[in-house]
This record gives C-alpha cells, sequence and structure tokens, in this order.
C-alpha cells in the first residue's frame, strides 16, 4: 500500500496494483541543488552495494527519478570543499544542500576548512534555504562539532551491517510530507521511543541495512522539531527528523539510512529514494525555493492558491567504526577504507522542483 499526502497534509490510503516508476511529487518550481560528499566502507561492502560520491547525483538526474530540475547539480568533495564554498557564496546560491559527509571539511590546498562551510551553512538556513542531510553526514568527525549542532544529531560507535533482518523503519508522524508522500509500507505495529509515544506506527523494512549503535539528538532552545523516522531494531533510536528554529527560517531534515546504493539510490520507485526527494521538497520550504513558505515562488508570504541519546549495543552481521579523520584511499583509524575524490572533483546532477509548504 502506498501512502499519499493530500490536502492540510493528512493521507489518504491507496492500494495500488502497478508501482509508479519515480518518485511521486505535488508540481513544484525548480531548485538549484549543492551535494557535498565523502565516501567510508567500514563493511569493505563493493562499489555495486556501496553509496559512493557520485551516485547521489545521479541518481537524482536519471530520467526515472522522478525530480524536476534546475540546471545541473553540482557535487563537491568535502576533501576539497572550494567550489561548494563558492556556490554557497554566489549571487545564486543553492535552494537545497545535501550533506553526505563524514569528514570534517578540507580546501583543496588540504587546509582546514570546516569553519568556512559551518559559516556558509548557516547563512544558507538564515536565507531560509533547506539543508537534507543524508546517511553518515551524522556521523561524527573531529572539527564537525559544531555544524552537529546545527544540524540537530551526532552518531557514533560501531556501525552494524545486517544482511537478514536489516532495520526496520518506522513512520513517526502520519502529517508530515516526509514521513508520508508516496512511501509504502509493509505494516504496523506497537513502537515507543525517538520523540513518539507508544502507539501503532507503520513500518517499511530496509533489508540489507547499515544500523548506528549511537545517535545523539542534539536540543537547543527555541528548535522546533518532528520526529519523522525511528527504529527498534537492536536498540531504539531515532533515523531521522525535520528541524526548524526561531533564530533562522530555513530547514534541516535528516534520515540515516543510505548505505546500500541498491536500495537507497538505485531503485527509484523505493522507499528511501522516495524520503530522499521528499526531504528535499520539503527543506526547500514546499517547492518555492523562496523561503517565505507559501508555495508561490514569490517571496513575499502570501498565497493565493538538549541531547538525548539513543543506543544499539549488539547486533548485525558484520560491524566496523565509522570513525576517521583521514582523507583518500586508506584505513582511516576505525579500520575503515576512506575515499574521496580527487582535488577538484565537481560532478554535475539536475535535482528538484516544489510546490507548498507542508509540516
Amino acid at each position: 500500500m502506498r501512502l499519499l499526502a493530500s490536502g492540510a497534509g493528512l493521507l489518504a490510503l491507496t492500494l495500488l496494483s502497478t508501482p509508479a516508476a519515480a518518485a511521486e511529487l505535488p508540481p513544484h518550481a525548480p531548485l538549484r541543488i549543492l551535494v557535498i560528499s565523502d565516501e567510508v566502507n567500514p563493511h569493505s561492502l563493493p562499489d555495486e552495494q556501496l553509496s559512493q560520491p557520485g551516485e547521489l547525483s545521479a541518481a537524482l538526474e536519471a530520467s526515472d527519478a522522478g525530480i524536476e530540475l534546475d540546471g545541473p547539480v553540482t557535487e563537491v568533495s568535502s576533501q576539497c570543499i572550494d567550489a561548494a564554498l563558492e556556490a554557497l557564496e554566489s549571487s545564486s546560491p543553492p535552494d537545497v544542500v545535501i550533506y553526505f559527509a563524514h569528514l570534517a571539511a578540507r580546501d583543496c590546498e588540504g587546509q582546514d576548512a570546516q569553519g568556512e562551510l559551518d559559516s556558509a551553512l548557516r547563512t544558507q538556513l538564515d536565507a531560509g534555504r533547506g539543508i537534507v542531510v543524508f546517511h553518515h553526514g551524522i556521523y561524527t568527525a573531529s572539527g564537525k562539532e559544531n555544524l552537529l549542532a546545527l544540524l540537530g544529531a551526532s552518531a557514533s560507535g560501531q556501525v552494524f551491517w545486517d544482511t537478514t533482518g536489516g532495520q526496520r523503519v518506522f513512520a513517526l508522524s502520519d502529517t508530515h510530507f516526509v514521513s508520508t508522500n508516496g512511501l509504502e509500507f509493509e505494516g504496523s505495529a506497537s513502537f515507543e521511543g525517538a520523540g513518539v509515544p507508544l502507539a501503532d506506527y507503520p513500518y517499511f523494512d530496509n533489508i540489507p541495512d547499515e544500523r548506528y549503535s549511537n545517535t545523539n539528538l542534539l536540543t537547543s532552545p527555541g528548535e522546533q522539531r518532528t520526529p519523522l523516522f525511528g527504529t527498534d531494531s537492536v536498540g531504539t533510536r531515532s533515523l531521522g527528523y525535520a528541524l526548524e528554529h526561531e533564530d533562522w527560517p530555513g530547514r534541516v531534515v535528516v534520515y540515516q539510512p543510505g548505505e546500500h546504493q541498491p536500495s537507497a539510490l538505485d531503485d527509484r520507485n523505493g522507499n528511501n529514494f522516495q524520503v530522499l526527494a521528499n526531504a528535499i521538497y520539503w527543506a526547500a520550504d514546499g517547492g518555492d525555493g523562496d523561503g517565505d513558505g507559501d508555495g508561490d515562488g514569490d517571496g513575499d508570504g502570501d498565497s493565493s492558491s538538549g541531547s538525548t541519546s539513543e543506543s544499539s549495543t549488539s547486533g548485525g552481521e558484520s560491524s566496523g567504526d565509522e570513525t576517521s579523520d583521514s582523507a583518500g584511499d586508506e584505513t582511516g583509524g576505525g579500520g575503515c577504507r576512506v575515499t574521496t575524490p580527487g582535488a577538484g572533483a565537481v560532478l554535475l546532477l539536475p535535482l528538484l522542483w516544489l510546490r507548498r509548504r507542508r509540516r
């Protein structure tokens, strides 16, 4: 069964005999998208199974992605961040940044540039634009502390790779666009935690999937956080949320699953890619990208149409530690292979359009 967002964000539940060919989104204005990425491979997955730099862009610009784009999407390595900083400071900055970076940022000369990136991403939110944190973007690394506080979470510890049980993904809000629009659920079950009370919530299973052992929700006064996804697979923890704040008009969405390329990026009709598309749409202010939330694209605001720790301490068929402060093709501090695109690598990709603000 597939859930389709309707009207004021309430759900219409329909049975579809023929699956759609791509992610489903409302009509939306063209968006500019910037991806900041790098690679960590704690389970030594082959290339065809691991979500890697360049593949996020390729999935979003694919003809069957269901995403409309305003020109090519730019993808920049976190280890050669210069082009991303230029884009963020330009007269035509990205409407949405997809942050898929485990490592602290460096410039193309190899010098620390995380502080510059922190400032640029705060400006992104101050201007009413969006950030989507994909997969290992929330994983801790030395130098990322201030950015993770801004984005609202920090993951740490061992990561577990489970090819049999995977990870159960509960959708925790039945009114939010990101956790409802176009998603198909296998059933419902009792769940409590990750910011929601005990109740029955719809779920789908990701098999295989990577599980983080610790997820800390970093709260701050003035925030408005909506729990979107959680899991009880070997421990209860958050898998994603939407974040707004009284100090900035922009929007943040975090979604932790994404290690397994075939289910996260290659299956454009699947739940994980649909969540990614939904997150981009919503982070861009419901599709208009002008920051006023009314969906009309004119920017006038008038439309006529603390820290909570959640941990998982066991399980998985294999485990690793994503912690590494190194760049390049080498073994990181936790025994991970860390690879990043070469200096100056910029991959182009088209991206998403959006319509109206939904919560």
